[in-house]
């Protein structure tokens, strides 16, 4: 019986994430509709799906990693700068890929074409003498299905939709 292990290293927009503390965490939940019929009550005799919340957690180690600013402050390539509200954060999101540190480990890769800082987590920063984790939690969007995702487009409505690709 084969164990899942293996640590993954990460780009954030082709730029290192660098060493993380417990590497990363993939969530996801799905809404549904019930259906239901008047014969059974409020007993769902089926249900459409309506939806994927999905994330990446992970806590960085390494302030001086090339993704670190990117990721943290998402609103401007200049921290503590923002745009009125109103930006796309679909449009703002870039592509976390995850890659395996072994040739043992499976998936190889991990890519989440569009992934950006999710809204209502609060990242904590500490500005203190003691070692300085920085958790951080991304939401992955969705992108239209296609041949290569070098760039990912909305999805349309009539195509299959894609959150992740595992190679």
């Amino acid at each position: 019986m084969p164990i899942m292990k293996g640590a993954y290293s990460a780009t954030y927009n082709a730029q290192a994430v660098g060493n993380t503390e417990i590497g990363f965490k993939l969530s996801y939940s799905y809404r549904a509709k019930g259906i239901v019929f008047d014969v059974v009550g409020g007993t769902p005799v089926d249900m459409l799906l309506d939806g994927i919340d999905m994330k990446v957690g992970f806590v960085a180690q390494e302030w001086d990693a090339a993704a670190i600013p990117a990721l943290r402050w998402p609103f401007s390539t200049t921290l503590g700068r923002t745009t009125p509200s109103g930006l796309s954060m679909w449009t703002a999101a870039k592509p976390l890929l995850m890659t395996a540190c072994s040739e043992f480990t499976l998936p190889e890769t991990i890519l989440f074409p569009k992934a950006i800082l999710a809204p209502d987590f609060t990242l904590d920063v500490d500005f203190n003498h003691l070692n300085r984790p920085l958790p951080m939690q991304l939401i992955v969007f969705p992108v239209k299905e296609a041949e290569s995702y070098e760039s990912p487009e909305l999805p349309d409505g009539c195509d299959d939709i894609v959150y992740f690709i595992e190679t």
